[in-house]
Formats: structure tokens, C-alpha cells, sequence
């Protein structure tokens, strides 16, 4: 299943864009096995960090 990024579901460049968006967020809630998720890319973009920083972030977490 390809759901596209983020950018290209909500239709604009994120990269390039210093304004916060004014989107749903609730759209890009996923519910997977009962559990309500966000795809990691997606959050890396609403925190404006790589999704390798993200994730590494989280790692350290547990």
C-alpha cells in the first residue's frame, strides 16, 4: 500500500515552507490491529526533524 508523503497528501511543499500548516492532523491518523498510529515520516515532518532523528529519538526512549 503507498499512501504517498506527507507533502504529497496534503498537496504542498514542506521542504520549502517556514509556515505551519493548517491541515487536519487527524488525517494522517492511522488506525492499525485497534491502535491508532502516525507513520513516522509524518511526524518527523510536524517536528521539522529527518526521520532518522526522529526515530533515533524515540530508540533512546525505551
Amino acid at each position: 500500500m503507498n499512501m504517498g508523503t506527507f507533502e504529497e497528501r496534503v498537496g504542498i511543499d514542506m521542504v520549502n515552507s517556514k509556515k505551519v500548516i493548517n491541515t487536519d492532523i487527524s488525517n494522517f491518523i492511522y488506525t492499525f490491529r485497534g491502535n491508532q498510529i502516525m507513520i513516522d515520516s509524518d511526524l518527523a515532518i510536524l517536528y521539522k526533524v529527518e526521520t532518522k532523528v526522529l526515530n533515533q529519538g524515540v530508540k533512546g526512549k525505551k
